[in-house]
């Protein structure tokens, strides 16, 4: 019987589901302008328990590794880490961006899902769907505003917390209720065969662009050196 515990800490929510042999025994949704520190690992211990099973008794966890908020993502990583550590767990890391473009699954046409990078540029991959899975038009990026535009069209549905971003562009925009990551769709995802195993020794954050205090560091020590 497999056992698996899905975490999303990448961005402003956060969540935590199990799924017991294709089915999802429990699930929490989180939103409520708390620290992710303060909420993810409670999330936890609140569907594990809903789902009447113990940590040592999971065969996996799977969470979004990135790209999306740094913080975010260090704790959804150090959590899964530690759980799977002390339990001998296997890990399987799952793109934030794929986990969004999850939402869009029924959509017929092209799935861009967007995560605010800062400096009008987004975190993005480009997905469409074949026999009712996700294919990957990209890799997951960092790319500018402008450049992005000039790949989509009228049809492509938009996802993601990004997306009030382009909303003074001719798309089609997921509800508002639709463009959160959910521990259920990293679930489906780790169910159709999505994600990556992993050693929780080898799981590691995805960022694409260095945390501010690194960038801080750089920029000093460029100064520094003129």
């Amino acid at each position: 019987m497999s056992k698996i515990l899905a975490i999303d800490s990448s961005s402003v929510s956060c969540s935590a589901a199990v799924m017991v042999d294709d089915k999802i025994t429990a699930s929490q949704f989180i939103n409520n302008g708390l620290t992710h520190s303060q909420t993810l690992l409670c999330a936890v211990e609140n569907v594990m328990k809903l789902s009447g099973l113990e940590i040592k008794e999971l065969d996996k966890i799977a969470l979004t590794v990135g790209p999306g908020s740094f913080t975010g993502i260090k704790i959804g990583v150090a959590t899964a880490k530690g759980l799977a550590f002390a339990n001998n767990i296997e890990c399987v890391a799952v793109s934030t961006l794929a986990a969004a473009a999850y939402n869009g699954i029924y959509h017929t046409d092209k799935i861009c899902a967007v995560m605010d990078a800062r400096r009008n540029q987004f975190y993005n991959a480009l997905f469409t769907v074949e026999d009712g899975q996700l294919v990957r038009l990209c890799p997951d990026r960092r790319i500018e505003k402008n450049e992005l535009l000039n790949e989509l069209d009228n049809k492509t549905l938009i996802v993601g917390d990004g997306t009030n971003l382009l909303y003074d562009c001719n798309f089609i925009f997921s509800p508002p209720s639709q463009r959160y990551i959910t521990a259920e769709n990293i679930l489906s995802l780790v169910n159709s065969g999505g994600g990556v195993s992993v050693n929780h020794e080898a799981l590691s954050p995805v960022y694409l662009r260095a945390p501010q205090a690194e960038r801080e560091r750089l920029e000093n020590l460029k100064e520094k050196t003129k």
